[in-house]
């Protein structure tokens, strides 16, 4: 869109390059620098979120290692369908 915007100005409108690069560097950096509300509002709740995410993934993972080890599951050697299963996979592809 911004493209479009450059070569309208300058090949229609007969302005010189430099001038429309600053006129759209002055407002990029307007934009950069009068909207940051929204992210300065939100950063604090959405890093608190992730290291809550991050908190309940590692005991949802916890419980699931406890509830296999609890079973025996992971100290059973895999069985002989499985390992035909795994076989005839890596034969196809």
């Amino acid at each position: 869109m911004l493209r479009r915007l450059v070569a309208s100005r300058v090949l229609y409108r007969g302005e010189s390059l430099p001038v429309v690069q600053a006129g759209d560097g002055r407002l990029c950096a307007s934009f950069r620098s009068g909207h940051p509300g929204p992210l300065l509002m939100f950063t604090p709740q959405m890093a608190a979120a992730k290291r809550l995410d991050w908190l309940l993934m590692t005991s949802r993972a916890k419980g699931t290692v406890n509830s296999f080890e609890e079973k025996g599951v992971l100290n059973t050697p895999p069985s002989e369908e499985s390992w035909d299963l795994r076989h005839s996979v890596s034969r196809l592809i």
